[in-house]
């Protein structure tokens, strides 16, 4: 337990990061809650958001995910921006997850995209339902306005999730710790910016769950830095066959907070099989998403 406490208290000590691209909602049960996901991260992305919830999953799980087809002003991508599969265990977990991430800092790098094999490690802790977990990550990243050209880096996240109660969890995850770089012989490239966000689920009687989560370092690029405050809420009818979901996120600034941004989905179980699905609105200052995500436990 206390090994994770001072990783934990060395990540917020450590020197101010610089600002770093927006964190994306992967997943269709995150993005319809809003985004808050830290303190539950099950389903198929559950080990991006916390991999130490994979512990308190009983099941065995499969899953894939896509989305979001992104609109940034007039112009609608065609490409989905993040896509993969995850297998998990209570144990361990491995993922593959392709995501596009925009560069606004420098023209003439665009964009960039990885290809994301993630090998997902879980410890118990001494203090019953207190977990720590770890995401090890190889990337190979390609800018897009260099044609094929590709290069490889990795990463580490480390998760934390503890459950004092059945029904109540808290997490904090502290990702891209490496803060992998992607650089091209010509000197130009990128680096993934370290990021923390921690959150928490509670659930209420009549298979009702609520969900918050805080951004605990800033994201976004130089003049459009904010923190992301997000609130869900998840009800289950027809025996948890059928599921219902609402968020709303907003962006903390240094000029005041921006208005929330409305999400909503639909979850359908038949027998093993989960599929699920998110729509969240543009809000006229980000981009609109639509995620699905199909998942087989046993």
């Amino acid at each position: 337990m206390r090994y994770s406490f001072v990783v934990i208290i060395l990540a917020f000590c450590s020197e101010r990061v610089e600002p770093q691209t927006r964190f994306v909602h992967l997943g269709a049960k995150a993005a319809a809650m809003g985004g808050a996901f830290t303190g539950l991260a099950d389903g198929p992305t559950g080990f991006y958001w916390n991999p130490a919830g994979l512990a308190f999953d009983r099941f065995s799980s499969t899953g894939l995910y896509v989305g979001p087809i992104a609109k940034i002003g007039d112009a609608r991508s065609s490409d989905a921006q993040g896509k993969g599969f995850s297998v998990s265990f209570p144990f361990m977990g491995f993922a593959f997850t392709r995501l596009k991430h925009d560069l606004k800092r420098d023209e003439s790098l665009s964009s960039l995209v990885t290809d994301d094999f993630v090998l997902t490690l879980l410890q118990s802790l001494p203090i019953d339902n207190l977990v720590v977990a770890a995401n090890i990550h190889y990337l190979r990243g390609m800018f897009l306005t260099e044609g094929e050209s590709t290069v490889s880096s990795w990463d580490v996240d480390v998760g934390v999730m503890y459950e004092p109660h059945e029904r109540m969890r808290f997490g904090v995850t502290m990702q891209k710790l490496r803060e992998a770089r992607f650089q091209l012989p010509d000197g130009r490239g990128t680096r993934l910016r370290r990021h923390i966000r921690g959150g928490g689920a509670i659930q209420f009687p009549r298979s009702v769950v609520v969900t918050g989560d805080l951004d605990l370092f800033r994201q976004g690029f130089d003049l459009d830095e904010f923190r992301e405050l997000s609130m869900g809420v998840e009800k289950a009818w027809l025996d948890e066959r059928l599921f219902v979901r609402a968020g709303l996120r907003t962006e903390i600034t240094s000029s005041g907070v921006i208005k929330p941004v409305p999400s909503f989905g639909i979850g359908i179980r038949v027998l093993n099989v989960d599929i699920d699905t998110a729509y969240r609105t543009d809000g006229g200052h980000r981009e609109e998403a639509f995620w699905v995500n199909l998942s087989l436990a046993k």
